[in-house]
């Protein structure tokens, strides 16, 4: 892009952050990242709060937009936690670096004419997980509980995975490769931020919350909202919209960009006929199984923490439903040791993650609200034929498998949730309609595909 041209890019999300970084090293253009929440700088200033640097835990409990799920078939709500932070979620995630799969890139090249093939993406792998300080934990790094669940998992049959990013992998059990330096959460402000941002050409302003556009015809001409609650405009030549599956499809919808009924049934004048805004929402619908340890693995975690960082994730394995057609289609991955809060308090979790949901979702606003207010709707099992359920329900079968597999067996002594009362078919598949939650990985796709990575 030629110099003297402005790019203001609209969240400093992961996304947001790659691509500002990305333009600024490689034009001239002036660009402008917009971030809702703080700005804590570079990571050398060490302004940055303790939490988000430590990678025990996720910490979503601070720095979040408040946002839940409403499934408007099924009824199911819970918080889907964003982080309101530069960095995005980057800056409090389970710091898990997995790729897709072959057929997942060959596919979107299908729909995509060849834009998304695999040939223009696999080179810039490399890079990226470089400048994310990705890695791959050693074994003396894993806990003591996730080395017994990495064992289960192989005594249960499933093949070693010696690298979870091998597009041509199916089913194994792996360890998992993260974006860490040390023990510190690599963010993508860090990645992408920190090397660019002594250019004279970028900028970040912070507390910034854009609220709509002004258009001239159908091209917008300037962003609007308020910064730190006092109004606020900004003009440019080209918006990028970088504020992730939730506030993106929001933004446009408030600015009059989307499908016409929704907007008129909110009260919005229609401005761009865009029909997919909102829509197409999809999420890698989860599970958590719970379970109650013997005494003999909580001395022995004990034990471990006394010496060393004790991370909560360490093993995901990949493994197939009895609808897998390609590949593996499930994730199961363990969580488990010390609660930060209450020392005397220990968690042992299976998550099962389904990678390729056939329910679709949506992100309205909500009727008669000009725009004010939204509804993020998931709608998890929700398609036609009923394979989603079956494919969790297949998930939690081979997670209990598991979990009664040795070693696993003799440590976790008690399965606390559902728990082992619930057995019949319809029992599980009741737990998993009211239970069940997302997997951090909001997406809006085409028709017809899907997006499986983590």
């Amino acid at each position: 892009m030629a110099g003297g041209k402005r790019v203001v890019v609209i969240g400093a999300g992961t996304g947001g952050c790659a691509l500002a970084g990305h333009l600024s090293r490689l034009s001239e253009a002036e660009v402008v990242l917009l971030e809702a929440g703080p700005d804590y700088g570079p990571f050398e200033n060490f302004r940055w709060p303790c939490e988000f640097l430590d990678s025990r835990r996720m910490p979503t409990s601070t720095h979040d937009w408040g946002l839940k799920n409403e499934d408007t078939i099924g009824g199911r709500s819970y918080p889907v936690e964003r982080a309101k932070v530069i960095g995005g979620c980057s800056s409090h995630n389970g710091c898990s670096a997995v790729r897709g799969t072959r057929c997942d890139y060959e596919r979107w090249a299908r729909i995509t004419q060849g834009e998304w093939s695999l040939d223009g993406l696999e080179s810039d792998f490399g890079e990226i997980e470089r400048l994310l300080n990705v890695r791959t934990y050693q074994m003396e790094e894993i806990t003591p509980f996730q080395r017994y669940v990495r064992s289960a998992a192989l005594n249960y049959g499933l093949p070693v995975s010696s690298d979870i990013n091998d597009l041509d992998e199916n089913e194994g059990v792996s360890i998992c490769p993260v974006n860490k330096r040390g023990a510190i959460r690599w963010n993508a402000a860090f990645a992408f931020l920190d090397p660019i941002r002594s250019k004279t050409n970028f900028r970040i302003l912070d507390g910034v919350e854009i609220e709509g556009f002004t258009l001239t015809g159908t091209r917008v001409r300037a962003a609007r909202g308020k910064r730190f609650g006092v109004p606020f405009e900004i003009e440019g030549d080209l918006f990028v919209l970088a504020c992730g599956a939730y506030g993106t499809p929001v933004l446009l919808q408030r600015s009059g960009i989307g499908r016409p009924s929704d907007l008129r049934l909110a009260g919005v004048e229609v401005v761009v006929d865009s029909p997919g805004v909102g829509h197409n929402l999809q999420d890698h619908t989860s599970v958590i199984l719970r379970f109650k340890a013997s005494q003999e693995l909580i001395s022995e975690m004990n034990s471990y923490e006394a010496t060393r960082i004790a991370y909560e994730e360490g093993i995901i394995i990949k493994i197939r439903s009895s609808l897998a057609d390609e590949v593996f289609d499930l994730h199961i991955f363990s969580n488990g040791g010390h609660a930060l809060v209450n020392r005397d308090e220990w968690y042992w979790e299976l998550y099962v993650g389904l990678l390729l949901p056939k329910s679709r979702g949506v992100i309205a606003l909500a009727p008669s609200s000009g725009g004010s207010k939204f509804k993020i709707s998931h709608n998890h099992f929700s398609d036609e034929h009923g394979a989603d359920l079956q494919a969790v329900q297949d998930g939690v079968r081979h997670a209990r498998a598991i979990a009664a597999t040795s070693p696993l067996k003799e440590l976790l002594v008690k399965e606390t949730d559902p728990g082992a009362e619930v057995v019949t078919e319809n029992g599980i598949q009741a737990w998993i309609r009211t239970s069940h939650a997302h997997y951090w990985h909001p997406a809006h796709v085409p028709n017809g595909t899907t997006s499986r990575g983590r």
